[in-house]
């Protein structure tokens, strides 16, 4: 499987939104995907989200003839300072990677009071899971 990439950027509500193929990731597993849209003209949209890779294949390739199917995340972003043109190639560069949740254990035996220089929150390894769904 490729690894993820963004295979298009289109214009939507004054916003740019780019395709972003999330292949090599289970399907209903949370990704967070981050990065900047930008030309050298100035456009420059900052990209930040969470979302759950879709359960079954919601888009082919559109550069491999015959495609049955891949897995796509749409995420935007707003153009600042400058708007996008239509003359001028869009960059993208993007991150895209599995989202964890680890609860860090509070020292114990301390009283409550802000925390110091060198105080030290650990992981319990029951506490580290992949977020699989339910509320944030």
């Amino acid at each position: 499987m490729p690894d993820s990439h963004v295979t298009s950027a289109q214009i939507k509500n004054g916003k740019v939104r780019l395709s972003v193929q999330v292949d090599e990731f289970n399907p209903n597993e949370y990704v967070e995907i981050s990065g900047q849209a930008t030309q050298t003209g100035g456009a420059f949209a900052n990209i930040y989200d969470i979302q759950k890779v879709p359960a079954r294949p919601n888009g082919p390739d559109p550069n491999v003839p015959g495609d049955t199917g891949r897995y796509y995340i749409h995420v935007t972003g707003g153009p600042v300072p400058h708007q996008f043109r239509n003359d001028e190639e869009v960059t993208a560069i993007m991150r895209v990677a599995r989202v964890w949740l680890t609860v860090l254990d509070a020292p114990s035996g301390v009283q409550p009071a802000t925390a110091a220089e060198g105080t030290k929150w650990t992981a319990d390894p029951q506490k580290v899971t992949p977020l699989k769904g339910g509320s944030w």
